[in-house]
C-alpha cells in the first residue's frame, strides 16, 4: 500500500481501483469500519519535552499540549490543543447514518489516508441526476475526518458521474460545498446540528442537476475550447513548464475529442464534455495512483475542478 493510502476498502469501481480491498457487495457501516482497517480509536496523550541529566533521561511535561496516538500501533499521529477532542472512526460513521437516515446511504469507499491522519467514508445516496440520455450522475456524500489537528469533521457533496467515475463539483447558491464542525468538547452535540443536511444536499443536488444539463446544451468549437483550457492551464513564462503546459493542454483536448465517455450522440462537444475532460483527468490520469484520491477529494485536483465548472458555468451564462 502507497504511503498516502494507508488502508482502503471499496465496492464497485473506482478512479484508484487497483489499491485497497475489494468487496462484492455494499458494505454496512460495520463491514466499511473493519474491512477498511478503521477499527481503531484515538486517544490524547500528554506531550513531554525530552532532557538528560548525564545518562538518565529526564522530561518536562509541556502544558496544553498532546500527542493524538492510535490504539493499535501507537502511531502519533499529530499534535493537539487542550481544547481538542477526537472525534473516533466509529461515531463518524454512526454519524452518518444518523444524517442520512439508518440504512438509505450505501458505503462504497472508506479508508485511511497518510498514516491514519485523515479518514473518509463515501456513501452512495438513493437518488441520481439523469443529465442528457443515458448520462447518469450518482449522488454521495463524502465524510471525511482528521485525527491530526489540522482538520475538521467534513461532510462534502459529492456527485460521480456512472460512465467514467468522475468525481465532479457541485452548484451551490450559497458557496458553501462543505459542511466543517471543529474538534471541541462539544463536536458530537455540534454534528447533530446539521441533521437538516440531506434537505440541503437534496437543493444543491437539483440545482446542480440543471446546471450539468446547461452545460450540455452548449455545443463547443475549437476557439471556445481554447479559452476554455487556456483559463484553467494558464500559460507559464517558464520555458520547460510551458512545455509542460501545452502536453496537458493537448492531454485534454484529446480527452474531449476522442475518449468514448466524452462522446456519447447526447453530450458530445459540448461544455459538459469539456468539464469532464478535466474531471476525467484529475481523477484518471494526473499523478500516481496513490496520490490521486487525495489531491482529486481534498487537494489541488479538487481546486482544479470546481475551477472548471466555475469557468463552464460563466461559458454557458
Amino acid at each position: 500500500m502507497s504511503h498516502q493510502i494507508e488502508s482502503m476498502a471499496y465496492f464497485g469501481d473506482t478512479p484508484w481501483h487497483s489499491l485497497g480491498v475489494k468487496l462484492d457487495h455494499p458494505a454496512t457501516a460495520e463491514e466499511a469500519i473493519i474491512s477498511s482497517g478503521l477499527d481503531w480509536q484515538v486517544r490524547k496523550e500528554p506531550l513531554f519535552l525530552a532532557a538528560y541529566a548525564g545518562s538518565m533521561a529526564v522530561g518536562q511535561i509541556i502544558e496544553d499540549h498532546y500527542a493524538t496516538i492510535r490504539s493499535t500501533d501507537r502511531a502519533v499521529l499529530g499534535v493537539v490543543g487542550d481544547r481538542y477532542q477526537p472525534l473516533q472512526n466509529r461515531e463518524a460513521f454512526g454519524f452518518f447514518d444518523y444524517v442520512v437516515g439508518q440504512g438509505a446511504a450505501v458505503y462504497h469507499t472508506a479508508g485511511s489516508l497518510s498514516g491514519g491522519r485523515r479518514i473518509w467514508l463515501l456513501a452512495k445516496l438513493p437518488e441520481t441526476i439523469k443529465v442528457r440520455g443515458n448520462d447518469i450522475v450518482d449522488q454521495y456524500l463524502l465524510l471525511s475526518n482528521g485525527h491530526d489537528g489540522s482538520t475538521a469533521v467534513q461532510i462534502k457533496l459529492t456527485p460521480i458521474r456512472v460512465v467514467c467515475n468522475n468525481t465532479l463539483s457541485l452548484a451551490l447558491r450559497d458557496g458553501h460545498k462543505v459542511y466543517s464542525v471543529r474538534h471541541t468538547a462539544s463536536v458530537a452535540e455540534k454534528i447533530r446540528e446539521v441533521a437538516d443536511l440531506m434537505g440541503l444536499a437534496r437543493q444543491a443536488f437539483a440545482g446542480t442537476a440543471e446546471a450539468y444539463r446547461r452545460l450540455a446544451e452548449i455545443k463547443v468549437d475549437a476557439r471556445l475550447l481554447s479559452e476554455f483550457f487556456g483559463i484553467l492551464i494558464p500559460d507559464n513564462p517558464d520555458a520547460e513548464r510551458t512545455s509542460r503546459t501545452q502536453n496537458t493542454r493537448d492531454r485534454l483536448i484529446d480527452l474531449f475529442e476522442n475518449d468514448w465517455r466524452n462522446n456519447l450522440p447526447e453530450t458530445r462537444h459540448t461544455l459538459w464534455s469539456a468539464y469532464n475532460a478535466i474531471t476525467h483527468f484529475v481523477d484518471h490520469v494526473r499523478g500516481s495512483d496513490d496520490k490521486r484520491l487525495q489531491s482529486a477529494w481534498f487537494g489541488s485536483g479538487a481546486q482544479l475542478k470546481d475551477l472548471a465548472f466555475t469557468e463552464a458555468l460563466k461559458l454557458a451564462a
